[in-house]
């Protein structure tokens, strides 16, 4: 049986330390990975942030920092939360999905995601992103980037 609580994910934590793990955001990773056994720290904030904010409090009193990605949509998007995950130390990435919200039109996506991603640096430096995947829908959100370049908005 698995057990998807904040008591085991507590103990994941405490074993991966014991076992010589360093923690690193997304963002550290990308841009200074560190050397040895390493543990890149992502979450990404789909539905309930209110919990995304429970683990990310955890996190902080084990001393690891880690990136929530968080999506545009009411039920991700919490502003209070996406502020304490701040305030916690940890970094925070834009979880995408402009292209299926925009229907496929790659104009009004890239709009969207410039908009978007301009909201979420108002909490932090926004320096990654993620690609959510919307499994019913026919468009691919990644495929934004065949017609768009990351680097243009100051990503990694």
């Amino acid at each position: 049986m698995l057990d998807f609580t904040l008591k085991s994910y507590a103990s994941l934590i405490d074993a991966l330390k014991n076992a010589g793990y360093s923690f690193q955001t997304f963002e550290d990773f990308l841009r200074n990975p560190l050397k040895g056994k390493i543990v890149m720290m992502r979450h990404d904030v789909d539905e309930l942030a209110c919990n995304a904010l429970k683990m990310a409090r955890l996190e902080n009193e084990h001393g690891i920092r880690a990136t929530y990605f968080f999506r545009i949509v009411k039920q991700s998007n919490n502003p209070d939360v996406i502020r304490e995950i701040v305030e916690l130390g940890h970094s925070v990435g834009y979880h995408y999905e402009d292209l299926t919200l925009s229907a496929g039109d790659y104009e009004k996506a890239i709009k969207s995601f410039q908009k978007n991603l301009e909201y979420f640096r108002q909490y932090y430096p926004v320096a990654t992103v993620c690609m959510h995947g919307s499994s019913t829908s026919k468009f691919d959100n990644r495929s934004l980037w065949d017609k768009y370049a990351l680097s243009v908005f100051g990503l990694i």
